[in-house]
């Protein structure tokens, strides 16, 4: 840092020093005030008396205010430095200090940092793993290298020597020339959320135990046109409810009721109940409450008396702000009663396929609940 840099700058001579502050571009450190009198090689002892006397200074502004003072920003940092270092500079144990530097941690935590830096994990080491004789963990079996997902046709491809390799099987597994599962899984999905019923009826289950697609050639075209919008969901989603098929009317009847009477072949509309948040959202907005503002932080949701229990979080407001479903908080021991009866599902296990339930308490909890 520029503590550890113009400490050692200080000790050359001002030639170097000039070097220095040329190469850094910066303005001189007023921690470093007086250090032109020192002579050209300062002792150890004359750094010492330097820095500490320009310490005392810092900590004197600090107690007057900084001012307007031109330097008021290297200043505030150099305080800012001695505050943090009070443990190794043996500032703590008065009350005083204790005063301040909670003070200090109410401003900071205060400050609001705007990042789209998203937490992430190290690169893990190349290791294989043992195959666990009968799943016991402390009965090994044999070594087994590692390699590529053998479902997807992945026998013949080596693992990386260097490295974890998640990146490298990220890239495998959505390499539409390698396999097309993820692309015909995800395509599925999005026909199933704007039609009721995916191509793969079974849209969690595309292995030999889930049901075979309708239109097996359509699949593999909303792939290739996935692959093709660059894996835009968006744009799929667009040249979707865009097509004919997705405007189709609802109306049944016809010599086609007999011929396909459980619409597969998808010859008219699939009439669709509204789902937990689209209901939510609906009575917000006829009421005239709901807050159609993106973004933003998600709105903690509001507790009754009967959700008790360990972890339990803030209250939040009956309406959720008027915030619109999507940015309602998700606990998994404290969710939405008025979401979880109508088929909201439970944030357990990825779920492709919502459940669809007519029960009484759908029609009770419209009449009952306070919201």
């Amino acid at each position: 840092n520029d503590f550890e840099v113009l400490m050692i700058d200080l000790s050359t001579d001002s030639a170097a020093r000039n070097e220095v502050m040329s190469y850094l571009n910066k303005p001189p450190n007023p921690l470093y005030a007086g250090a032109e009198k020192l002579g050209e090689l300062p002792t150890r002892e004359h750094l010492a008396e330097l820095v500490a006397n320009n310490l005392k200074s810092v900590a004197t502004k600090l107690a007057a205010g900084f001012g307007s003072d031109p330097q008021a920003v290297e200043w505030a940092r150099l305080a800012d430095w001695l505050v943090r270092q009070k443990d190794a500079l043996g500032l703590g144990g008065s009350s005083v200090d204790d005063d301040f530097l909670t003070r200090h941690k109410e401003l900071a935590s205060g400050i609001k940092r705007d990042s789209r830096t998203a937490m992430a994990m190290l690169d893990g080491s190349a290791d294989n793993e043992y195959v666990f004789l009968r799943g016991n963990h402390r009965s090994r079996g044999e070594d087994v290298p590692r390699r590529f997902i053998e479902a997807l046709g992945g026998l013949d491809e080596p693992a990386p020597k260097v490295g974890s390799g998640r990146l490298e099987l990220a890239h495998q597994i959505t390499d539409p020339k390698r396999t097309p599962f993820v692309t015909r899984v995800l395509a599925n999905r999005l026909w199933h959320h704007l039609f009721g019923r995916g191509i793969v009826a079974s849209t969690d289950d595309f292995g030999v135990l889930g049901q075979r697609p309708t239109h097996p050639e359509l699949l593999d075209y909303l792939a290739s046109r996935l692959v093709e919008h660059q894996w835009s969901v968006k744009a799929l989603i667009k040249e979707i409810v865009m097509s004919r098929s997705y405007r189709m009317s609802s109306l049944a009847g016809g010599s086609g009721e007999e011929k396909d009477p459980a619409n597969l072949l998808w010859r008219r509309a699939n009439v669709r109940r509204l789902q937990a948040e689209a209901i939510r959202d609906s009575l917000l907005f006829l009421s005239g409450r709901l807050d159609s503002k993106m973004y933003g932080r998600s709105v903690p949701t509001y507790l009754t008396d009967f959700m008790q229990g360990r972890g339990r979080p803030g209250k939040g407001p009956l309406d959720g702000s008027g915030r619109r479903s999507v940015y309602l908080s998700v606990r998994r021991n404290f969710l939405s009663p008025f979401m979880l009866a109508f088929d909201a599902p439970s944030p357990f296990n990825a779920v492709g396929r919502r459940t669809t339930s007519n029960v009484p308490a759908q029609a009770l909890i419209l009449m009952n609940d306070p919201f």
